[in-house]
């Protein structure tokens, strides 16, 4: 009987450390993207891909607040006023990250990222008396290169 339990042992450790999650770390997302810019309480990650006539960007959005962010959105503009964007993500829980796609004009060589949020503890829910006062508003901006 022992011997069933420590083979049964071996092998959940076995085959548990060989399981992947789907949670992306900063390795993996280094890996993944070529450009990273970096915020207060957001990380961006970013490729490029040129057509003919647009750039597609491809922005993944990671929350390294140690919060939960609230009501994420953005408004995009270039330094020319001639392209705009807005964007809503939402909710963004920490480590936690999520993706969107930007298209733009091939000529584009920067974009502004004006974004808007709400940061709170991620345990206001157990005591929401004090979920009002622990709400912090912010707006941030950012400038990508997309050379």
């Amino acid at each position: 009987m022992k011997t069933y339990l420590y083979l049964l042992v071996i092998l959940s450790v076995v085959f548990g450390c060989s399981v992947s999650f789907n949670y992306k770390t900063d390795k993996t997302l280094k890996e993944r993207y070529t450009y990273t810019q970096k915020a207060s309480d957001l990380n961006f990650y970013y490729n490029i891909k040129h057509t003919d006539r647009e750039k597609i960007i491809d922005l993944n959005i990671k929350n390294i607040s140690n919060m939960f962010i609230i009501g994420l959105s953005f408004d995009i503009t270039d330094e020319m006023g001639k392209f705009q964007k807005y964007v809503y993500v939402g909710n963004l829980k920490n480590l936690n990250s999520k993706n969107i796609e930007i298209v733009v004009d091939k000529n584009i060589n920067r974009l502004k990222l004006s974004y808007r949020y709400e940061l709170t503890p991620e345990d206001a829910f157990l005591n929401p008396d004090v979920t009002k006062d622990r709400i912090y508003e912010k707006s941030e901006t950012t400038i990508l290169i997309i050379k």
